[in-house]
């Protein structure tokens, strides 16, 4: 398989040398255009979950993908609802959305640190390299807007194993780490020109993140260490890679609920526009992301300036009179999740609503299915 890999990077730099870039599509076909939480994975010699939305996407126009690999513990994959990482409208699901990618969000199969780089790391990210290869083959994806991104053990995985073990993975795109990301560890295959013209590497590694403690406000040395961002940076930029950072004052290692704030804003530098659309916008007015549980839900809407109440109302049979079971809150002017944690039946569908004011203007509805 090695042998293989690398007879391909070789004669990719020969292609490269002789024609021009063009794009890339996969080909793939038969994927749901549906959002499906905790599937299952058996590929590469590990078994191990995965969470691949991609509900909402405008398949008329290219479709990327970007994958996103949690730090050690894995608090976000583990609760994909919470604003922590993925859930919420400047979430990752959310953002990905925006930017009509495809998202991909892997658990590590090393389940007793639930991180990446120890144990055995080069089988991790080629496990993880067929995965990405495996929803290739389900969508209709362009290699040139393929983006790599992951926080702490997962920026590690992408910038010093997987990256440089699986070149091929991607023609254009980038790479997006956060909270290090170190030079590769494992013998770099050939990088070919076209790839790094048509790539983009960002690192966002907080300023304190440099102790080795962990204590707050301090980090784990994912700034200045052996492995950290720096580092990593400078070894790409020297092989010809386009490289920028952020270096933000008074952060340490802790990032909740920044990643998809900081994904969304490399992004919209570097991923370019979608299909000759305008640029891609931050959310709108009620808009929002459903997220159900076995027994319960969690829908995040963004709630715009002056919102006085706001009602998430769910139902087993259309909305009439009937009040079903019910949450409210007020949040003007930001993202807010309502939750109903319990009370709901496994694998059974519901309708919802989102309604405002005292009068119930209703300003979204739906279904979803709790699961199994």
């Amino acid at each position: 398989m090695r042998s293989m890999r690398i007879a391909f990077a070789a004669l990719t730099v020969l292609l490269a040398t002789a024609t021009p870039a063009v794009a890339a599509p996969t080909g793939g076909s038969g994927g749901p255009l549906t959002d499906r939480t905790f599937l299952t994975s058996d590929v590469a010699g590990y078994t191990a979950q995965h969470h691949l939305y991609a509900a909402g996407l405008d398949d008329s126009r290219p479709v990327g993908l970007l994958v996103y690999v949690d730090g050690t513990g894995e608090y976000g994959f583990e609760n994909p609802s919470a604003s922590y990482s993925l859930g919420g409208v400047n979430g990752v699901v959310a953002v990905a959305k925006r930017h009509n990618m495809i998202l991909l969000t892997p658990s590590s199969p090393n389940r007793s640190c639930e991180c990446w780089e120890r144990g055995d790391p080069t089988g991790y990210s080629d496990h993880l390299a067929a995965l990405i290869e495996s929803v290739y083959g389900q969508y209709d994806i362009d290699r040139d807007r393929v983006w790599l991104g992951g926080y702490s053990t997962g920026a590690q995985l992408m910038t010093r194993f997987l990256f440089p073990r699986h070149p091929e993975l991607m023609t254009g795109g980038g790479t997006i780490v956060i909270g290090g990301g170190g030079a590769p560890v494992v013998t770099a295959d050939t990088f070919p020109e076209a790839l790094k013209a048509g790539m983009h590497m960002h690192w966002d590694t907080g300023e304190l993140d440099t102790d080795t403690n962990g204590s707050a406000p301090g980090g784990l040395n994912a700034l200045n260490g052996p492995y950290g961002a720096k580092v990593g940076e400078a070894w790409y930029a020297d092989r010809g890679f386009q490289t920028s950072h952020s270096y933000p004052a008074g952060v340490g290692h802790a990032r909740n609920g920044q990643f998809g704030t900081i994904i969304d804003g490399v992004l919209g530098q570097h991923a370019g526009q979608v299909g000759g659309s305008g640029p891609v916008a931050g959310p709108e007015a009620w808009e929002h992301t459903v997220t159900p549980t076995r027994v319960g839900v969690t829908v995040s809407a963004f709630a715009p300036l002056n919102t006085t109440r706001t009602t998430l109302r769910v139902s087993a049979a259309p909305f009439g009179s009937q009040t079903g079971f019910y949450n409210y809150r007020t949040t003007s002017g930001d993202v807010l999740p309502l939750s109903i944690t319990s009370s709901l039946a496994p694998n059974t569908s519901y309708h919802y609503q989102l309604e405002t004011g005292t009068d119930r203007t209703v300003v979204g509805s739906g279904t979803f299915r709790t699961l199994p």
